[in-house]
Formats: C-alpha cells, structure tokens, sequence
C-alpha cells in the first residue's frame, strides 16, 4: 500500500487571526484520536491539494508534526463556498489495529450495458452516492463499485445487501436499504407538466422575493431609526 506524507506545523493561534494563515496559503487544521491530545496545526495547501486529488478522504495520510508521524485519516472538512478550496480540516489520528468507520463514496459502472437503460430507456435513479463501512484504516476501500448491468427491467433493483465488498470489509448501512434503480421513462405529457411546474414554483419565489423587497422599503433601518 502506497505512503503519502503530508508536512505539518505546530499552530499557536486561532481565532480571527487564523485568516492571516489562509492568506499565506496556509490551512489550519486539528488532529484528534482517541486517548490524544487535540493538536491544532497547519498544512500547506498547494501539498494538501495535491495529495487529496490523489487519494480522497478514505486512504491513511502519515501526517509529519516536527519529528513526529501520525497515522490519519480526513474526517472532516470546510469548503469556501465561493473559491471552493478548503478552509479547515479535521485529521483523526487512528491505530492500525483498531476498526474505524468510514464513508465511501460508491462508483457506478456500465450503465450503458443495463437493458432497462439501453433498451427500454429508463432513467437512472440513485439513491444513494456513499456507504459507511467498518474496517481496519489500511483496509478502507477508495470506492465500491456498482455494476449497473444486472438492471434489466424496471423492477429490478440493487440493494446494499447486493454490494460486493471485500470480507474485512463490513457495510453498517440496512442491507434492504436501495441503492440503484430503474424508472419508467416519462410521457411527454407528463414531461410539459414538469416543466409547467417548474415556472411556476420560479414564478412564486420571484413573487415571495418582491413581497420581501416591498416590505423591507416600508420599514425603516436601523441605521434610519
């Protein structure tokens, strides 16, 4: 199995001052473990960047503190809604001998081979984008693939219990639970009244959104008080 090393630094401040840290392309982060201490660091953002493009949020980073290295996995992370890069992250420092529970994300393969698609042009419907599983960190899958080729009718559906996973491997989700199926494709009548809908639900927020806007001019601000 493949070693990525990410570099870390020991981090002293937090509140407002951590912008100043974004500002040089550094993130902030913390790492956590069970029977650790909290420790909050930084981590270079063009090398984090970099190696989470590589192997995502389910594969073991040998995070380097100073002279130290700390097995761990991403539990969570900020998204600047705007730049869409990351502005905080989570590290949970893990033993590699204990299971962990982690969501994976699942892949969908040869939806052009499923016969409900192909020849009776149904429409693809997800129920699901990722399962939690339980395993040993080194053992966490990057992805589960989904072999939609076995979806030959409409009736025809893939259940977490259908997922083909390793044996040291365990998914924690209901086995009933659906993952994949197959809708009946829509009429065009029935496509006209979705869309018919659909300018009208545009129509009634734009209404709310005046009424709003009226409302806010008849009442004085605080700044007018």
């Amino acid at each position: 199995m493949e070693n990525f090393t990410l570099n870390a630094q020991e981090r002293n401040i937090s509140g407002k001052q951590v912008s100043q840290l974004r500002q040089k392309d550094l993130i902030p982060a913390i790492v956590y473990g069970k029977d650790e201490k909290n420790e909050s660091i930084t981590v270079d953002k063009k090398e984090f960047q970099k190696i989470y493009k590589s192997v995502g949020e389910n594969t073991l980073i040998d995070l380097k503190i100073e002279n130290k290295i700390k097995k761990t996995l991403i539990s969570d992370m900020q998204i600047d809604p705007i730049t869409m890069e990351p502005i905080h992250i989570d590290f949970h420092q893990v033993k590699l001998t204990e299971k962990v529970h982690a969501e994976v994300p699942l892949e969908f393969i040869k939806e052009e081979e499923a016969p409900a698609i192909r020849e009776l042009e149904g429409t693809l419907v997800k129920s699901k984008d990722e399962v939690e599983v339980e395993s040993l960190p080194s053992d966490i899958p990057h992805s589960i693939e989904v072999d939609i080729s076995s979806l030959k009718t409409f009736d025809d559906i893939i259940h977490i219990s259908d997922l083909v996973v390793p044996q040291n491997i365990k998914i924690i989700d209901d086995p009933e639970d659906v993952v994949v199926l197959v809708e009946v494709p829509r009429s065009e009548e029935e496509l006209k009244e979705l869309e018919q809908k659909v300018v009208e639900d545009v129509e009634k927020v734009h209404a709310v959104e005046e009424k709003k806007e009226e409302e806010a001019g008849e009442k004085p601000t605080e700044e007018a008080k």
